[in-house]
Parts: C-alpha cells; structure tokens; sequence
C-alpha cells in the first residue's frame, strides 16, 4: 500500500536520477515508438483514470510479445504521493497524449492488482524495481524495461519519453467523436477496426503485416481498439462502418476490407504495401 519503507529510503535518489535505476535486462539504444492515445483529445478529466487506458496485464504481455513498445504507471488511490503528481502527470498527457497503461490499486481489486505486479515480476524477472508501490512508471517491450521515475517534472517526463524511443503514429481509439474528428484532419489514414482476440485472423494480420509496417513509418494508423469501448461507442462503431457485428476491417476513405476474407486479406496486404511505400 502506498510508499513502502524501501521506497522513502530511495526515494531523493529517484529523483535526482530518474532514469538511472533501470533493470538489468535493460538494453543499449531506443524501443520502438510507444502508441498514441487517441481520446485524450476529448478528455477534459484531470485524473490517472481520465488520462491513461485500462487494460488487464494479460494482453498488456501479449502486446510486448508481440512486438510493441508499451508505457505502464502503478498508482493507488490513497497515495499521497500519486494524488501530489496527479496534475502534473495528467497535464503531461494531454500535451504528448502517449497512450500509458494504469494498474490502480483501490480502482482493481487488490487481488487483481496483486496479480498484475507478479505476472510482471516473473515476465521480466525482477522483484525489486517492480513492487507493489506507487506511483511507478515504466516503459517496457519484450526485451526489457526501465523504470522512468516519480514526481518528474512535465520537461522531465518529455525528456524521458523521448529518450526511449521515436514519435509514434499509431493512434487508438476507444471514442468515436476522438476518432471521427481525427479522421476529418487526416482524411487518407489508415484504419484498422481491431481484432484483440488471440488467434483471431485480424490479430494475426496486425502482428504479421500491419504493425511490422506501421510501428517504423510516419503515416497515421488508426487503431479502433473495438473490445476496449463501451456499449455505445460499440454501436457507434459499427453504425459508422454500416455493420450488423463485429468483423476485423482495413480501411482507407471509403475502402473498407475484411481481414475474415482471405481474398480481401489479400487485398488489405497489398493496401499495406501501398500506404507505407
């Protein structure tokens, strides 16, 4: 719960050298480009919850094996320290919008918050960095991770971020007004209407063909992160693309592909090909 004894001990040091304390996995030179968060634009909210995604540790795993470069901050409700940095780190946000992961103690369950911190303990075998204390933010991918810092400034935490890696432009959506008022200032971007289930044909598109294309160029992907939405943006969703259900699609203008259709699967690679030329 909140600051452990250990961290008040480190804590001076944590901030005089915030990103000095990496893992160590940790490895030489930039990750990939983190995601953006797309509904950020229409957040007005100054709060952890507002500002950051909710997303079960589960697929927040599957993303790094997948390939992805992804930012996660540990915070608690009753945290002194969290509630101090909250408007500072918020404010950050909605300035760079970089899409972070938020695993709140008092938001999850304590068994589910005590679940997230082990199964990221063992996936990078380390007990010491990752611990059940906040706030801690950490941008990671498959390889390793580091441990940014706390209580940074907002030019600490651009400096931060872009020392891990290049601007993103792949940018997701759980919001459709986000989402429409985006596509009306990038009209010719990609879409992909996301397929999150393992093993599903659309996931396996994104992780073979699209994201290997999409994470090293600087053209907009829009990423419609379907099973992220609420009922309302769902339907929202699948009214703007004129569906009756759920189907994985590509899209550009008015092209839409389906990726369940092998001979528009095709059709959607070479789309890809095209778009990142």
């Amino acid at each position: 719960m909140g600051y452990d004894n250990l961290m008040k001990r480190k804590l001076s040091l944590f901030l005089l050298f915030p990103l000095a304390l990496l893992a160590s996995c940790q490895t030489i030179g930039k990750r990939l480009p983190l995601a953006r968060n797309g509904d950020l634009s229409s957040s007005s909210e100054d709060s952890y919850q507002a500002v950051c995604v909710e997303q079960n540790v589960d697929r927040l795993i599957a993303r790094m094996d997948n390939g992805e470069t992804v930012a996660f901050l540990f915070a608690q409700t009753t945290c002194s320290h969290c509630l101090a940095w909250q408007p500072t780190f918020t404010q950050f946000l909605k300035d760079e919008n970089y899409e972070v992961v938020l695993y709140e103690n008092g938001l999850l369950s304590y068994s589910e918050w005590s679940r997230t911190v082990l199964a990221l303990q063992d996936y990078f075998h380390d007990t010491e960095t990752i611990r059940q204390a906040a706030p801690l933010l950490f941008v990671a991918d498959k390889k390793s991770f580091t441990y940014v810092g706390t209580g940074l400034s907002e030019s600490e935490l651009h400096n931060a971020f872009k020392a891990q890696g290049e601007e993103g432009h792949i940018t997701h959506f759980t919001k459709v007004d986000a989402f429409t008022a985006f596509l009306t200032e990038n009209p010719t971007a990609l879409v992909y209407l996301a397929d999150t289930n393992a093993g599903g044909v659309g996931s396996a598109f994104f992780v073979s063909t699209l994201f290997p294309k999409a994470n090293s160029a600087n053209k907009p992907l829009v990423y419609l992160d379907f099973f992220a939405m609420d009922s309302v943006n769902q339907n929202a969703v699948l009214a703007y693309f004129g569906l009756a259900n759920f189907t994985p699609l590509l899209g550009q203008n008015k092209l839409l592909l389906d990726l369940t259709n092998e001979n528009e699967r095709v059709e959607a690679t070479s789309l890809v090909e095209t778009y990142y030329h």
